[in-house]
C-alpha cells in the first residue's frame, strides 16, 4: 500500500506568491490585528503565510488582502518550524474555492515545467 505524501493530498497545487495580507483574530468583536504580513504560497483553499505572532491550530483569523482589499475568514491548519522571528502558518479558508489570491491555478494532477 502506498502511503500518500502531504503534496499528494493536496487538493489544488500551491503556487509560491509574495501578497501582502493584514492577520485579525477574527474571534475578537472589533477584529484586532495581528500583523501586517506576506503570504508565502497560495492555493485554492488557503496558503502559507509567515507570523511572528503566537496562533493556535484551530484558531479562526481573518485575511486581509492588501491588493485587492478583500477580507476572508479562515483557520490555521498547519505551523511549521520558527526561522528568523517567523514561523510558516498554513491557513484553510471558511469558505472552500475562493478566488481570494485572483491567481489562475493549475489543473489538479498537473505537473511543473522542468527547469
Amino acid at each position: 500500500m502506498k502511503v500518500k505524501t502531504r503534496i499528494e493530498h493536496r487538493r489544488s497545487q500551491r503556487v509560491t506568491l509574495t501578497v501582502p495580507v493584514v492577520v485579525s483574530d477574527s474571534e475578537s468583536s472589533a477584529n484586532p490585528t495581528l500583523e501586517d504580513t506576506f503570504a508565502l504560497a497560495v492555493n485554492k483553499y488557503g496558503g502559507l503565510i509567515a507570523m511572528r505572532a503566537n496562533v493556535a491550530r484551530g484558531q479562526k483569523l481573518t485575511l486581509f488582502n492588501k491588493a485587492t482589499a478583500e477580507r476572508k475568514e479562515c483557520h490555521v491548519v498547519y505551523l511549521g518550524p520558527a526561522q528568523v522571528g517567523k514561523r510558516q502558518v498554513g491557513i484553510e479558508f471558511a469558505e472552500p474555492l475562493t478566488d481570494f489570491w485572483k491567481v489562475s491555478f493549475p489543473a489538479p494532477g498537473s505537473k511543473p515545467i522542468p527547469e
